[in-house]
């Protein structure tokens, strides 16, 4: 009579447990949970370089690399938009640069992750500037380096430390020289900026529209060259006296002042909106 007992008892117990199962399966089914969100921003860990490379024992590239394809795989597309240095994905990168300095995908890859989906511009500017330091050659780290000063942090000056190498290189992007001779020009060296222009003028083919561009270009540099030179007290005898089109400047007997034969406006940077 016992074991019938405990036999039944134990059938209760498995119908019970079933029960439970098949109620379990049940809510999730037709119930909803509030999803769980955590941004990476809160819940990704980065261990302090320094102590990564106190511990390291000599497996600095495969921490790196590890730490490189973990980045990748986590990497988010949320907007970092303090300026505090401070972002997740700045400090996996500087990790990596700090362990490995000649990693060069963290320059080339992280640099323009910070800037153009993160948003990080300070992130972005440490990344570029620590990848100018070891790779002063580089196309890729040179042009975007360049273009994130330019047009995040809104530094023209400091995007020539970038664009300036490019030229010796001679690898600048087509429509990269028109805007690298306006910030020379923007900064007051004129005869630079006509001498980039110029290059691009001749290697144009005749009859296009950006040749007539380049002409304009062309026109506006030497003339405000050329009419400072000859409107100056001094040294005016040996000022170029004619304008690009090979035309001579026009003598103003009322102020005394040469001016042009056509219109012209200062090559200069273009205002962007704010």
């Amino acid at each position: 009579m016992i074991f019938k007992t405990s036999k039944f008892s134990q059938v209760i117990l498995i119908v019970a447990i079933a029960c439970c199962f098949l109620i379990h399966a049940f809510l999730n089914q037709h119930s909803t949970l509030p999803p769980i969100d955590i941004s990476m921003q809160k819940s990704a860990i980065n261990i302090n370089h320094e102590a990564l490379k106190l511990f390291s024992m000599g497996q600095k590239r495969l921490i790196v690399a590890i730490m490189w394809i973990k980045t990748l795989i986590d990497s988010d597309l949320e907007h970092y938009k303090s300026r505090d240095l401070n972002s997740w994905m700045y400090l996996r990168f500087k990790s990596i640069v700090e362990l490995d300095p000649l990693f060069l995908q963290a320059y080339q890859f992280g640099g323009q992750y910070l800037s153009i989906i993160k948003d990080d511009d300070l992130g972005a500017k440490d990344i570029y500037d620590r990848g100018l330091e070891q790779y002063s050659k580089n196309h890729k780290i040179l042009v975007y380096g360049g273009l994130h000063y330019y047009f995040e942090l809104d530094d023209p000056q400091g995007a020539l430390k970038f664009w300036n190498p490019l030229i010796f290189l001679n690898k600048v992007p087509f429509t990269l020289k028109s805007l690298i001779s306006r910030v020379k020009a923007s900064n007051g060296r004129l005869e630079d900026a006509y001498s980039l222009i110029l290059k691009l003028y001749k290697s144009t083919p005749e009859g296009s529209v950006f040749k007539k561009k380049f002409s304009e270009n062309l026109y506006a540099i030497k003339s405000e060259i050329d009419l400072i030179c000859l409107n100056s007290q001094t040294n005016s005898i040996h000022c170029n006296k004619n304008d690009f089109d090979g035309g001579a400047y026009l003598y103003n007997k009322t102020d005394g002042k040469y001016i042009a034969n056509k219109k012209w406006k200062p090559f200069r940077i273009k205002t962007r909106a704010k």
